[in-house]
């Protein structure tokens, strides 16, 4: 492979991407077209899709493109306090739960 083609992601943020829209290594070679082997060759740094990989990649991983050329993974907090408890620990925060939240403030502050 050509280094030219080569989509310089950043490992650590494909992971994460990866962690925080809950799906497996092999969910994501299936999204993207490519063996399981691949993937988990791309998040060890072992090797580096190309960049229409690395689109259908963020589309997998429900990320905007330019997140997987980040340093490190971004900040990803629930823009707002969470009162949410199971029994006595804090309820898991989902990403479509801060994305959708995210997306509200926005119109909210837009309106």
């Amino acid at each position: 492979m050509s280094t030219k083609n080569e989509a310089f992601i950043t490992p650590a943020v494909m992971k994460w991407g990866r962690e925080r829209a809950r799906i497996t290594q092999a969910k994501v070679a299936k999204k993207t077209g490519v063996a399981t082997h691949i993937v988990v060759a791309w998040e060890g740094g072992d090797k580096r899709p190309t960049f229409p990989q690395a689109k259908k990649l963020a589309q997998a991983l429900y990320l905007p493109f330019g997140y997987l050329f980040l340093t490190e993974p971004p900040a990803d907090a629930l823009p707002l306090q969470d009162f949410r408890t199971v029994g006595s620990v804090p309820a898991e925060t989902s990403a479509n739960l801060v994305d959708f939240v995210k997306e509200v403030i926005f119109k909210h502050r837009w309106l």
